[in-house]
């Protein structure tokens, strides 16, 4: 749910509870979970990839450098749940660790672009790490 469609209370508890996940709910349950997790444990999600590129997604990007670690991330795609709008999946753990590395791939060439399951399971396998 995007904030424009907040109710008053939902807006004010966001804005004062989770401010770098103001912009959308699943910002702001990103943040919770991570709450939710002990310090160094991984928390797993798949959300939209819309608080990768978008501005009003920049305070929870900055968040998420200097607070924590993006493990492993999968940027989908379309089609991987079916018809979609695309998706990540990733874990993130609850700790910033400098000197850790992930892992990145993305599973699709043309951003739009909807491949068939053996194409994706492939691009899967295929070692392509996105730095």
């Amino acid at each position: 749910m995007g904030s424009q469609a907040y109710c008053r209370e939902l807006t004010g508890f966001v804005q004062q509870q989770y401010p770098q996940g103001k912009s959308d709910l699943y910002a702001a349950f990103m943040l919770r979970n991570l709450e939710f997790s002990q310090v160094g444990c991984p928390v797993g999600m798949i959300t939209i990839p819309t608080w990768m590129f978008i501005s009003s997604f920049a305070e929870l990007r900055d968040w998420l450098l200097n607070n924590a670690v993006v493990d492993t991330f999968i940027h989908n795609g379309r089609g991987v749940w079916g018809s979609d709008f695309g998706s990540c999946s990733f874990v993130i753990i609850n700790h910033r660790l400098p000197e850790q590395k992930g892992i990145y791939r993305r599973l699709f060439d043309r951003q739009g672009s909807v491949a068939d399951a053996e194409v994706i399971r492939d691009r899967f396998f295929t070692f392509r790490t996105i730095l």
